[in-house]
C-alpha cells in the first residue's frame, strides 16, 4: 500500500521518514482513508517517547504522504531473527517500554491493532523502541472502516477476540 523513503524536510532542515501511498494501491478509495486515519491516529496520541511522531501529512499532486521523525535502526523482527532471541533483561526492557507506548495510545482512545515485532523499530544509537505502523489503528471516536467480521492485521500476533472479528 505504501513505501517509506528517507527525505529532507526543507521547512526545518531535518531528515524525515516520508511515507507515501503507491499509485494504483487504492482501487476503491478505502486505502486513502486508512492512510489518512493512520496519520491522524499518530497525531492524536501526540508526543510520546515510544511512538514515531508524524510531523506533517496531506497530499502533494494527489499523492498522500506522511512526514515522520526518522528513526535510524532496524525492526525487532529482523533483530530477533538474526540473533535467535534476546537476553531476558533486554526483552523485559523492550516489553515495558512498548507497553507504556501502547498504554498511552489507549489512554488517548487509539487502538494499534497490529502490534508485532516488525512494527517496533529499535533506534541504532541507543536501542530505544518506537511503535510504528498505525495503518490499522482504530480511533474510538471515529467511524470504523473495518466491517464486522472482517479480519485485518497479522493473524500470528492477534488476540483471539480480534481474529474472531
Amino acid at each position: 500500500m505504501g513505501a517509506v523513503y528517507r527525505a529532507h524536510d526543507l521547512s526545518n532542515d531535518a531528515e524525515v521518514a516520508l511515507k507515501v501511498m503507491l499509485p494504483g494501491a487504492d482501487p476503491d478509495g478505502s486505502a486513502m482513508l486508512r492512510f489518512q486515519r493512520e496519520a491522524e491516529a499518530v497525531v492524536k496520541v501526540d508526543a510520546h517517547a515510544g511512538i514515531v511522531r508524524v510531523r506533517d501529512f496531506g497530499q502533494h499532486r494527489g499523492m498522500p504522504y506522511a512526514a515522520m521523525d526518522l528513526v535510524v535502526g532496524r525492526d525487532l523482527h529482523e533483530i530477533v531473527k538474526e540473533q535467535g532471541g534476546l537476553p531476558i533483561d533486554e526483552a523485559l526492557r523492550l516489553t515495558e517500554e512498548v507497553s507504556r507506548a501502547i498504554a498511552h495510545c489507549h489512554a488517548k482512545g487509539v487502538l494499534h491493532r497490529d502490534l508485532k515485532p516488525a512494527n517496533v523499530l529499535l533506534r541504532q544509537e541507543d536501542g530505544q523502541p518506537f511503535v510504528t505502523d498505525f495503518g490499522l489503528a482504530l480511533d474510538e471516536q471515529l467511524e470504523r472502516l473495518t466491517r464486522t467480521g472482517q479480519v485485518m492485521g497479522t493473524p500470528a500476533y492477534m488476540p483471539p477476540e480480534q481474529a474472531e472479528g
